[in-house]
């Protein structure tokens, strides 16, 4: 069983439904963004061309070593440990042209940390579409569920799709290694660059750090740290306006809105949360 919950702008309590939008392919949805340097996208284009490190040094008449770092940050930043796997990632994620070059997003991409997946996520189109569509409603959603069930791929995958609508970007935090739940505000500091000073609480540096900003916030594994993720999460709503925040948690009884798996069909049903 797999479970979404959210919460409304609005207040009161009142049963509604999210309206489904069909995607009918997930392979045609928009493709995964990865930030490479110009000069990169040249290495990559050499390297899917078979080229040695040499070879490459030698046609874009750069030092051997340059092109080492270069090829090592590619690699990194496809999360890819060879070359191979580089290439096909590349290829994957609509990097490569058909003529050996590589293609550059027509408009800038906005920041985001999101994990790069080296795998397809399939059938889960109708998902996407559902979480897509309450996040233009609701600016909290929790996906809820048991371990294993795809909450994390799901989050991180719609993350990336929703990329153009943030321009502020799309952030993620991994709360399961915190043991401590009073640094939950810590970690996500950490991602957003907000550093701590002793004259304000680290929360009130994080908002101030969001005011004004269109950003989507993806919370992993909530569930150990609720209390406090839930207090950081509500100020965070309170404050900024034009953030919106989806999360991941084991724990069904601290979700507003159940989203339910019966027999492989998904259904929705709300209680709008009256603090939001």
């Amino acid at each position: 069983m797999e479970s979404i919950s959210g919460a409304s702008d609005g207040s009161g309590s009142r049963s509604a439904s999210v309206p489904t939008t069909r995607t009918s392919e997930l392979d045609a949805s928009v493709p995964l963004l990865v930030n490479l340097t110009d000069r990169e996208r040249d290495v990559l284009a050499l390297m899917a061309q078979g080229l040695t490190n040499k070879e490459i040094s030698a046609r874009l008449n750069i030092g051997r070593r340059t092109v080492d770092t270069h090829v090592d940050r590619v690699m990194s930043k496809l999360n890819a440990t060879t070359r191979t796997r580089a290439v096909a990632e590349a290829g994957r994620l609509g990097l490569l042209s058909p003529n050996g070059g590589t293609t550059a997003p027509e408009t800038p991409v906005p920041p985001h940390n999101l994990p790069i997946q080296l795998t397809t996520l399939v059938g889960r189109a109708e998902d996407l579409d559902e979480v897509r569509s309450a996040l233009d409603r609701y600016r909290l959603v929790t996906l809820a569920g048991s371990g294993g069930v795809g909450k994390t791929r799901l989050a991180i995958r719609a993350g990336l799709e929703l990329l153009p609508s943030y321009p502020d970007g799309v952030w993620f935090f991994d709360l399961s290694p915190i043991a401590d739940p009073t640094f939950v505000a810590s970690a996500l500091a950490k991602v957003l660059g907000v550093r701590e000073n002793a004259r304000d609480p680290l929360a009130d540096s994080i908002v101030r750090a969001l005011a004004g900003k269109k950003a989507l916030l993806v919370v992993d594994n909530c569930e150990h740290v609720l209390d406090c993720s839930a207090a950081l999460v509500h100020e965070l709503l309170r404050s900024c306006d034009n953030v919106r925040i989806l999360a991941t948690s084991r724990d069904r009884t601290s979700c507003v809105m159940v989203w339910e798996c019966t027999a492989g069909r998904f259904n929705w049903n709300y209680c709008v949360d009256e603090m939001l």
